[in-house]
């Protein structure tokens, strides 16, 4: 299990804080024994790979193993992962909110602090958001049983699923299921808008 972790040179990817050299054995404590353990590496993965609703390379990075965590039988917490997963989905790229909340020129003149420049930032994020969106659709269908979860996540699968026009030919289906016995009013006004998103109407 996310034997492919040391693969990657973390070093050089960053998170929300920084180089992503905590991101193995972050994910790693999601599969420990102890509760307080796995408490804290989601914490700590929701404040660092996604935060406040941003994403990084590292979050690109760490898709193929959350989904590997998530699929794991007798996984505690499974829950998590797929939050993960969902906000990583749903997420914006760093630069991006940069760019809308403080500015173009602000924004250059901190990226060039760090020797880079605006113009190689915005390839290397839309890269990462490229990379994002390919491996959450790869393992898409493993979101599905949280549709219908009634702590919280059914809306965020929701709107991960309304991402994916690619994918309407099943997860509109499931949708409809969902919606279908749903109780909650703000969560089926959730999955109707993303079934129109994906159904174009």
């Amino acid at each position: 299990m996310l034997e492919g972790l040391d693969a990657l040179d973390w070093s050089i990817l960053t998170h929300a804080h920084g180089p992503a050299t905590d991101v193995p054995e972050l994910l790693r404590s999601l599969l420990s024994e102890d509760p307080d353990v796995r408490l804290q590496a989601f914490a700590a993965l929701s404040e660092t790979i996604w935060h406040q609703g941003t994403v990084y390379p590292a979050s690109a990075a760490a898709v193929p193993f959350l989904f590997e965590l998530l699929t794991r039988p007798g996984l505690h917490d499974p829950g998590w992962a797929a939050s993960l997963l969902g906000c990583i989905a749903t997420g914006e790229g760093w630069l991006q909110y940069g760019l809308r909340v403080d500015g173009e020129p602000s924004l250059r003149r901190r990226l060039a602090r760090r020797g880079r420049s605006l113009e190689e930032a915005v390839d290397e994020e839309r890269a990462v958001m490229e990379a994002i969106h390919r491996d959450v659709a790869a393992g898409l269908e493993h979101l599905l049983p949280f549709l219908s979860d009634r702590e919280g996540l059914g809306s965020l699968v929701a709107e991960t699923l309304g991402l994916f026009p690619e994918h309407a030919s099943w997860s509109v289906p499931a949708i409809d299921a969902a919606l279908a016995s749903e109780p909650d009013e703000s969560v089926r006004e959730v999955l109707q808008e993303n079934k129109a998103r994906l159904t174009n109407r």
